[in-house]
């Protein structure tokens, strides 16, 4: 949001720019009107303010705020009419009142459109409209020129004075430009020689230049270089944009202009984060004015706990378990405070992208600030997980039995805790372990009574029978001697798995000869990724081999794996 001189007005601004489209043209109207009757030289209280812009008059207010000066307050109603306006622009034919565009007020008063431009600063108020060509530009109500010249009348005069170019000026103009184009110069530089030569301003020239390719496409002196794009163009230049590539180097690639390729770029940014659009658990102080303030810059309380020591004989658990000692624990102040922001940063990333899609305006600014919301979000998640991996370890091993393996109940009951990390409301005062715990072993109780069926067989095999080996014993085995068969078919499905998952394989297992199973801290060290990609990489490469196989061969591999412990 643009800058205002006072904090009170900022705030409104900001309630108000998410007010519903039909009632933003009416708030314009009345900061307009308010405007218009502001002194320079008093004070007015923000009550007043309030109630002349939005007609809602606070009652019984306890709160003692301090007076706004009227030479800030205009300042900041321009301002306030620009960002609302800009919010939810109008559409040009559903105007109630007659718009004059920054063109028409060149020619109205025989000055540059820079000079219009320059008025606005200095008290021309002006609201931003949708034009039918699609595009938003600046309009002006012709009661908001009349007070403008009417209050800075010799503003108006002195940019009167600047003469105008005569019709063989321009013809010279339009002749040199032609001229210096042919023989490759740049527009810039044409437009720069031509105004050093005849001693008027770049602006005029430029205008001069532009109002002729307008009108005459097809003899354009620089003809319009901005063109529509495929999706599949649209994403490889956002591909190379993200790569490194400049906005000028793609503009020459792909035959257009550099600002038609940003706005390809923002477009298909948007259109991620469109699909990136997260849920919230909605909080009522979210919708306070001091929010962000309250939620994102209070820092979370409690310093951070210690962890517990890892246990005698730690060496001997699996790799993932190893992982987990040392990991942080959250008190429940803590907890409460992250979920408290991952909500609100989600709340912030949903309400700019509806924002966005009600304007229809996109910025690389706009769309910065809602990718560092997200990423932000994430890294409260991540911590989030971690800090409950534990949790999910423990369960899994309370359900470990002879017909389950424990990797995969920690994987299923890993995926049931991002979940619950989604759908948790903190402001029920709840644990979120609690609601954790249920939510797994919930899902334990559903999953493991179907793997049994599927597995029936395994029931006729005594309980003293049971092999309890580890993952690393029963990659042992797959070396045996009398596995040769199991193991070659093992080694073509590893075969057709592409390199990063079969790479992920032989490493986490120690398939190789001579090899042992590394954690997926080292994996991820060795690939440029987190564990976390590992892990994932992981999951897929064994649910991809299990296809391989077969059920058949995984069943006899079980089998083999059951005698070679016994």
């Amino acid at each position: 949001m643009a800058r205002y001189t006072n904090a009170l007005i900022r705030e409104l601004a900001g309630q108000l720019v998410r007010s519903p489209k039909h009632l933003k043209w009416k708030i314009t109207l009345a900061a307009e009107s308010f405007y218009q009757i502001v002194e320079v030289g008093r004070d007015y209280p923000y009550e007043l303010v309030l109630h002349r812009i939005t007609g809602y008059r606070e009652r019984n207010s306890r709160v003692s705020r301090p007076l706004i000066p009227g030479k800030h307050l205009r300042v900041d109603l321009a301002t306030l009419i620009d960002d609302v306006s800009e919010a939810g622009p109008l559409a040009a034919d559903q105007a109630p009142a007659e718009l004059l565009t920054v063109e028409d007020l060149s020619q109205r008063f025989g000055v540059s459109t820079k000079t219009v431009n320059r008025w606005r600063s200095d008290g021309l108020i002006g609201r931003k409209v949708r034009f039918p060509d699609g595009k938003t530009r600046v309009a002006f109500l012709p009661s908001s020129v009349d007070y403008f010249a009417n209050i800075r009348g010799d503003r108006v005069r002195r940019g009167c004075q600047f003469s105008r170019l005569s019709d063989a000026e321009r013809e010279d103009v339009l002749q040199s430009a032609r001229r210096l184009a042919a023989d490759s110069a740049s527009r810039h530089e044409v437009i720069e020689r031509i105004a050093r030569r005849m001693g008027r301003s770049i602006e005029t020239i430029r205008y001069v230049i532009v109002q002729w390719d307008q009108a005459h496409p097809t003899r354009a002196i620089f003809p319009d270089r901005r063109r529509t794009f495929t999706p599949q163009e649209f994403q490889d230049i956002f591909d190379a944009w993200r790569k490194g590539s400049l906005p000028t180097e793609l503009a020459e690639r792909f035959n257009c202009s550099p600002s038609t390729i940003y706005r390809a770029i923002c477009q298909v940014r948007f259109e991620e984060l469109r699909n990136r659009r997260p849920k919230w658990i909605h909080a009522a102080e979210f919708d306070l004015a001091d929010a962000a303030l309250n939620i994102l810059q209070t820092p979370i309380a409690d310093p951070p706990a210690q962890a517990t020591p890892a246990p005698a004989g730690a060496d001997d658990l699996l790799p993932y378990l190893r992982d987990l000692w040392g990991g942080e624990l959250l008190s429940a102040d803590q907890e409460r405070g992250l979920f408290r922001r991952y909500n609100y940063l989600k709340c912030l990333t949903g309400r700019a992208i509806d924002e966005l899609e009600a304007s229809g305006l996109t910025s690389g600014r706009r769309l910065d600030a809602i990718e560092q919301w997200l990423d932000w979000a994430g890294q409260v998640r991540d911590r989030l997980i971690r800090a409950n991996l534990r949790l999910v370890v423990s369960i899994a091993k309370k359900h470990h039995g002879p017909l389950t393996q424990l990797t995969d109940l920690i994987s299923d009951g890993n995926m049931v805790l991002m979940r619950a990390i989604e759908k948790f409301d903190y402001m029920r005062g709840q644990k979120f372990s609690t609601y954790c715990s249920w939510a797994i072993m919930k899902h334990f109780a559903r999953a493991i009574p179907e793997d049994n069926y599927a597995r029936r067989w395994v029931g006729a095999i005594e309980p003293d029978s049971w092999p309890t080996v580890s993952v690393d014993a029963r990659v042992a085995d797959f070396r045996r001697p009398g596995l040769e068969t199991i193991r070659a078919d093992l080694e073509e499905g590893l075969a057709i798995l592409p390199e990063r998952e079969r790479t992920v394989l032989v490493e986490r297992y120690g398939l190789a000869e001579g090899g042992r199973g590394k954690t997926l801290t080292q994996i991820g060290a060795a690939l440029g990724v987190t564990k976390e990609r590992v892990r994932q990489i992981e999951s897929a490469a064994l649910s991809r081999l299990r296809k391989l196989l077969g059920g058949e061969l995984v069943e006899e591999l079980e089998l083999e794996i059951e005698h070679a412990a016994d």
